[in-house]
Protein backbone atom coordinates (compact mmCIF):
# COMPACT_ATOMS: atom_id res chain seq x y z
CA UNK A 1 0.00 0.00 0.00
CA UNK A 2 0.55 3.61 -0.48
CA UNK A 3 2.36 5.55 2.39
CA UNK A 4 -0.05 7.58 4.69
CA UNK A 5 1.16 10.74 6.36
CA UNK A 6 -0.45 12.44 8.85
CA UNK A 7 0.10 15.61 10.80
CA UNK A 8 -0.19 17.20 14.27
CA UNK A 9 0.04 21.24 14.03
CA UNK A 10 0.14 23.09 17.08
CA UNK A 11 0.36 26.89 17.34
CA UNK A 12 2.37 29.85 19.44
CA UNK A 13 1.62 30.75 22.81
CA UNK A 14 -1.58 32.61 23.20
CA UNK A 15 -2.72 32.24 19.55
CA UNK A 16 -6.31 31.99 20.67
CA UNK A 17 -6.22 35.25 21.02
CA UNK A 18 -4.13 36.36 18.28
CA UNK A 19 -5.02 34.00 15.39
CA UNK A 20 -7.46 35.42 13.03
CA UNK A 21 -10.52 33.51 12.36
CA UNK A 22 -9.03 32.33 8.67
CA UNK A 23 -5.47 31.51 9.90
CA UNK A 24 -3.62 33.18 7.65
CA UNK A 25 -1.74 35.36 10.38
CA UNK A 26 0.09 31.64 11.33
CA UNK A 27 2.63 29.60 9.20
CA UNK A 28 1.47 26.46 11.46
CA UNK A 29 -2.48 27.22 10.57
CA UNK A 30 -1.79 27.45 6.42
CA UNK A 31 0.58 24.42 6.87
CA UNK A 32 -2.02 22.60 8.57
CA UNK A 33 -4.37 23.76 5.51
CA UNK A 34 -2.13 23.31 2.84
CA UNK A 35 -1.49 19.62 4.17
CA UNK A 36 -3.15 16.69 2.03
CA UNK A 37 -2.30 13.60 4.22
CA UNK A 38 -5.45 11.88 5.09
CA UNK A 39 -4.80 12.44 8.79
CA UNK A 40 -4.45 15.88 10.59
CA UNK A 41 -4.94 17.80 13.54
CA UNK A 42 -4.36 21.52 14.17
CA UNK A 43 -4.30 22.65 17.77
CA UNK A 44 -4.06 26.34 19.80
CA UNK A 45 -1.05 26.96 21.83
CA UNK A 46 -0.87 27.38 25.86
CA UNK A 47 -1.74 30.27 27.62
CA UNK A 48 0.99 32.52 28.49
CA UNK A 49 1.04 30.93 31.79
CA UNK A 50 2.01 27.58 30.12
CA UNK A 51 0.39 25.75 32.30
CA UNK A 52 -1.76 23.99 30.30
CA UNK A 53 1.10 22.86 28.05
CA UNK A 54 0.92 18.79 29.25
CA UNK A 55 -2.48 18.28 28.72
CA UNK A 56 -1.41 19.39 25.11
CA UNK A 57 0.95 16.82 25.05
CA UNK A 58 -1.28 14.38 25.82
CA UNK A 59 -3.64 15.54 23.59
CA UNK A 60 -1.40 15.56 20.65
CA UNK A 61 0.66 12.04 21.35
CA UNK A 62 -3.34 10.11 21.92
CA UNK A 63 -4.50 11.65 18.74
CA UNK A 64 -1.75 10.36 17.06
CA UNK A 65 -2.26 7.12 17.87
CA UNK A 66 -6.04 7.46 17.30
CA UNK A 67 -4.89 8.77 13.56
CA UNK A 68 -2.88 5.46 13.27
CA UNK A 69 -6.15 3.36 14.36
CA UNK A 70 -8.16 5.16 11.60
CA UNK A 71 -5.83 4.28 8.98
CA UNK A 72 -5.62 0.97 9.99
CA UNK A 73 -9.63 0.12 10.36
CA UNK A 74 -9.45 2.01 7.01
CA UNK A 75 -7.31 -0.57 5.50
CA UNK A 76 -4.96 2.11 4.43
CA UNK A 77 -1.83 0.46 5.82
CA UNK A 78 -0.71 -2.68 6.65
CA UNK A 79 1.12 -2.05 8.99
CA UNK A 80 2.99 0.74 10.63
CA UNK A 81 6.15 1.13 8.40
CA UNK A 82 3.59 2.86 5.96
CA UNK A 83 2.48 5.90 8.01
CA UNK A 84 4.61 8.78 8.51
CA UNK A 85 4.22 10.84 11.29
CA UNK A 86 4.89 14.41 11.49
CA UNK A 87 4.29 17.45 13.65
CA UNK A 88 4.98 20.80 13.71
CA UNK A 89 4.78 23.42 16.19
CA UNK A 90 5.28 27.61 17.15
CA UNK A 91 6.94 28.73 20.02
CA UNK A 92 5.83 26.86 23.04
CA UNK A 93 4.11 24.26 20.35
CA UNK A 94 7.74 23.69 19.56
CA UNK A 95 8.22 22.57 22.53
CA UNK A 96 4.98 20.24 22.72
CA UNK A 97 6.47 18.74 19.62
CA UNK A 98 9.61 17.91 20.74
CA UNK A 99 7.51 16.60 23.99
CA UNK A 100 5.07 14.75 22.02
CA UNK A 101 8.01 12.66 19.87
CA UNK A 102 9.72 12.44 23.34
CA UNK A 103 6.21 10.34 24.41
CA UNK A 104 6.59 8.54 20.91
CA UNK A 105 9.76 7.16 21.37
CA UNK A 106 9.45 5.95 25.02
CA UNK A 107 6.55 3.27 25.06
CA UNK A 108 5.92 3.16 28.75
CA UNK A 109 5.55 6.68 28.74
CA UNK A 110 2.49 6.33 26.91
CA UNK A 111 0.99 4.26 29.67
CA UNK A 112 0.03 7.14 31.30
CA UNK A 113 -1.36 9.30 28.13
CA UNK A 114 -3.24 6.50 27.31
CA UNK A 115 -4.67 5.23 31.30
CA UNK A 116 -7.00 8.66 30.35
CA UNK A 117 -7.91 7.70 26.79
CA UNK A 118 -8.53 3.32 27.04
CA UNK A 119 -9.84 2.87 23.60
CA UNK A 120 -6.17 3.43 21.94
CA UNK A 121 -4.73 0.34 24.01
CA UNK A 122 -7.69 -1.87 23.74
CA UNK A 123 -7.04 -1.65 20.01
CA UNK A 124 -3.66 -2.07 19.69
CA UNK A 125 -4.11 -5.10 22.11
CA UNK A 126 -6.55 -7.25 19.90
CA UNK A 127 -5.11 -5.52 16.58
CA UNK A 128 -1.11 -5.85 16.91
CA UNK A 129 -1.30 -8.53 19.36
CA UNK A 130 0.52 -6.46 22.02
CA UNK A 131 -0.41 -4.78 25.30
CA UNK A 132 1.65 -1.46 24.40
CA UNK A 133 2.49 0.65 20.92
CA UNK A 134 5.66 -0.31 19.93
CA UNK A 135 8.26 2.85 20.12
CA UNK A 136 7.23 5.28 16.74
CA UNK A 137 9.51 6.63 14.33
CA UNK A 138 8.26 10.44 13.80
CA UNK A 139 9.07 11.54 9.75
CA UNK A 140 9.60 15.38 10.18
CA UNK A 141 9.49 17.95 13.09
CA UNK A 142 9.22 21.05 12.10
CA UNK A 143 9.69 24.04 14.57
CA UNK A 144 8.89 27.76 14.29
CA UNK A 145 11.08 29.14 16.77
CA UNK A 146 10.81 26.34 19.67
CA UNK A 147 10.99 28.04 23.19
CA UNK A 148 11.13 26.50 27.04
CA UNK A 149 7.69 26.46 28.62
CA UNK A 150 9.25 28.03 31.35
CA UNK A 151 12.42 30.24 31.05
CA UNK A 152 14.07 27.87 34.78
CA UNK A 153 12.85 24.55 33.69
CA UNK A 154 15.36 21.75 32.32
CA UNK A 155 14.45 21.04 28.53
CA UNK A 156 14.89 17.39 28.72
CA UNK A 157 15.54 14.90 26.00
CA UNK A 158 16.09 16.38 23.18
CA UNK A 159 18.02 13.73 20.88
CA UNK A 160 15.05 13.18 19.36
CA UNK A 161 16.50 9.49 18.09
CA UNK A 162 12.99 8.81 16.87
CA UNK A 163 12.83 11.49 14.10
CA UNK A 164 14.27 11.34 11.12
CA UNK A 165 14.46 14.82 10.29
CA UNK A 166 14.52 18.39 12.27
CA UNK A 167 14.03 21.86 10.99
CA UNK A 168 14.10 24.70 12.94
CA UNK A 169 13.56 28.26 12.19
CA UNK A 170 14.81 30.93 14.38
CA UNK A 171 14.65 34.50 15.44
CA UNK A 172 18.24 36.48 14.77
CA UNK A 173 17.73 38.07 17.85
CA UNK A 174 16.28 37.10 21.06
CA UNK A 175 17.34 40.33 23.18
CA UNK A 176 15.17 42.68 20.64
CA UNK A 177 12.12 40.06 20.51
CA UNK A 178 10.05 38.30 23.73
CA UNK A 179 13.82 38.14 25.56
CA UNK A 180 12.12 36.48 28.15
CA UNK A 181 10.87 33.43 25.69
CA UNK A 182 14.25 31.73 25.91
CA UNK A 183 14.83 29.53 22.89
CA UNK A 184 15.76 25.97 22.47
CA UNK A 185 18.95 24.62 20.40
CA UNK A 186 18.14 21.60 19.16
CA UNK A 187 20.91 18.76 18.14
CA UNK A 188 21.14 17.67 14.83
CA UNK A 189 18.41 19.91 13.92
CA UNK A 190 18.82 21.56 10.24
CA UNK A 191 19.01 25.55 11.92
CA UNK A 192 18.13 29.00 10.33
CA UNK A 193 18.04 32.16 11.63
CA UNK A 194 15.82 34.73 10.27
CA UNK A 195 15.77 38.31 11.12
CA UNK A 196 12.39 39.20 12.54
CA UNK A 197 10.26 39.22 15.63
CA UNK A 198 9.57 35.64 17.82
CA UNK A 199 5.71 36.53 16.46
CA UNK A 200 7.13 36.73 12.76
CA UNK A 201 8.94 33.49 12.93
CA UNK A 202 5.23 32.42 13.42
CA UNK A 203 3.87 34.31 10.86
CA UNK A 204 2.22 37.28 12.40
CA UNK A 205 5.09 40.22 13.56
CA UNK A 206 2.92 42.19 15.28
CA UNK A 207 3.08 45.78 13.11
CA UNK A 208 -0.17 46.59 14.83
CA UNK A 209 0.60 45.48 18.24
CA UNK A 210 1.25 48.26 21.30
CA UNK A 211 3.80 48.11 23.53
CA UNK A 212 1.89 46.84 26.33
CA UNK A 213 0.53 44.12 25.03
CA UNK A 214 3.52 42.50 23.33
CA UNK A 215 7.63 42.74 23.51
CA UNK A 216 9.08 43.54 20.41
CA UNK A 217 11.11 46.06 18.44
CA UNK A 218 8.42 45.34 16.04
CA UNK A 219 5.49 46.56 17.58
CA UNK A 220 3.70 49.55 16.16
CA UNK A 221 5.34 49.69 13.14
CA UNK A 222 3.16 52.10 11.47
CA UNK A 223 3.92 55.19 14.35
CA UNK A 224 7.64 53.88 13.99
CA UNK A 225 8.06 54.36 10.43
CA UNK A 226 5.48 57.32 10.18
CA UNK A 227 6.58 59.90 12.87
CA UNK A 228 9.49 61.59 13.03
CA UNK A 229 10.41 63.03 16.27
CA UNK A 230 13.49 64.99 17.95
CA UNK A 231 15.19 63.39 20.31
CA UNK A 232 13.58 65.97 23.34
CA UNK A 233 10.17 65.32 21.55
CA UNK A 234 10.59 61.56 21.62
CA UNK A 235 11.58 61.93 25.65
CA UNK A 236 8.78 64.36 26.68
CA UNK A 237 5.96 62.22 24.44
CA UNK A 238 7.01 58.80 23.68
CA UNK A 239 6.14 56.47 21.39
CA UNK A 240 4.07 53.18 21.82
CA UNK A 241 7.27 51.02 21.94
CA UNK A 242 9.16 49.37 24.20
CA UNK A 243 11.99 49.93 21.65
CA UNK A 244 11.70 53.83 20.63
CA UNK A 245 15.50 54.62 21.57
CA UNK A 246 16.85 51.72 19.73
CA UNK A 247 14.95 52.74 16.42
CA UNK A 248 16.21 56.35 16.99
CA UNK A 249 19.43 55.56 17.52
CA UNK A 250 19.67 52.25 14.68
CA UNK A 251 17.65 53.28 11.96
CA UNK A 252 16.68 57.48 11.88
CA UNK A 253 15.93 57.85 8.74
CA UNK A 254 12.15 57.06 7.97
CA UNK A 255 13.48 55.61 4.26
CA UNK A 256 15.41 53.24 6.76
CA UNK A 257 13.02 52.27 9.29
CA UNK A 258 10.59 51.32 6.40
CA UNK A 259 13.10 48.94 5.44
CA UNK A 260 13.61 47.37 8.19
CA UNK A 261 9.49 46.77 8.14
CA UNK A 262 10.32 45.49 4.63
CA UNK A 263 12.96 43.14 5.99
CA UNK A 264 11.59 42.06 8.86
CA UNK A 265 8.53 41.13 6.67
CA UNK A 266 10.07 39.14 4.50
CA UNK A 267 12.54 37.21 6.86
CA UNK A 268 9.05 36.27 8.27
CA UNK A 269 7.92 34.67 4.76
CA UNK A 270 11.28 32.83 4.25
CA UNK A 271 11.12 31.38 8.06
CA UNK A 272 7.80 29.78 6.65
CA UNK A 273 9.55 29.02 2.98
CA UNK A 274 12.22 27.31 5.09
CA UNK A 275 10.44 24.59 6.96
CA UNK A 276 8.47 24.40 3.96
CA UNK A 277 11.24 22.97 1.89
CA UNK A 278 13.08 20.99 4.51
CA UNK A 279 9.45 19.38 4.92
CA UNK A 280 9.87 18.37 1.12
CA UNK A 281 12.72 16.82 1.46
CA UNK A 282 10.82 14.55 3.87
CA UNK A 283 8.08 13.85 0.72
CA UNK A 284 5.29 15.86 3.34
CA UNK A 285 2.03 16.19 1.17
CA UNK A 286 1.53 19.89 0.88
CA UNK A 287 -1.13 21.41 -1.62
CA UNK A 288 -0.50 24.88 -2.04
CA UNK A 289 1.15 27.58 -0.11
CA UNK A 290 -1.71 29.90 1.47
CA UNK A 291 -0.77 33.30 1.26
CA UNK A 292 -0.77 36.16 4.28
CA UNK A 293 -0.23 39.55 3.82
CA UNK A 294 0.61 41.80 6.48
CA UNK A 295 -1.18 44.74 5.57
CA UNK A 296 -4.67 42.88 6.63
CA UNK A 297 -3.69 41.20 9.61
CA UNK A 298 -5.71 43.17 12.20
CA UNK A 299 -7.20 47.05 11.01
CA UNK A 300 -7.90 47.66 7.35
CA UNK A 301 -7.19 51.40 7.49
CA UNK A 302 -4.09 51.12 9.41
CA UNK A 303 -2.99 48.17 6.95
CA UNK A 304 -3.68 50.17 3.98
CA UNK A 305 -1.71 52.59 6.16
CA UNK A 306 1.23 50.55 6.58
CA UNK A 307 1.29 49.32 3.02
CA UNK A 308 1.42 52.71 1.39
CA UNK A 309 4.80 54.01 3.97
CA UNK A 310 6.70 50.81 3.68
CA UNK A 311 5.75 49.43 0.17
CA UNK A 312 5.56 45.89 0.97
Amino acid sequence: MAINHILIAIDGTGSKEWRRADGLNSHIHRFYSDFTGPEKLYLDGPGNSGLDVGDIIDNSTREIYRMIGRLIRRNLVNNLSEIKINIIGHSRGGFIAIKTANFLQNPISFTRVASRGGQETDFFNSTMGQHIPPSLNVNFIGLYDAVKRTATETEGDLSLRNVEKTAHAQRQNMFLSRPTFQGMTIPNAATKSFDTSHGGIGGDPGFFTPSNKGKDIYCNALDLVNIERSWTETIASPLDSAYTLYWKSGASSKEQRASDVRRYWQSSINADNFIREQAAQKAIPLGGNSSHIPWSEKDQILGLALKSITNI
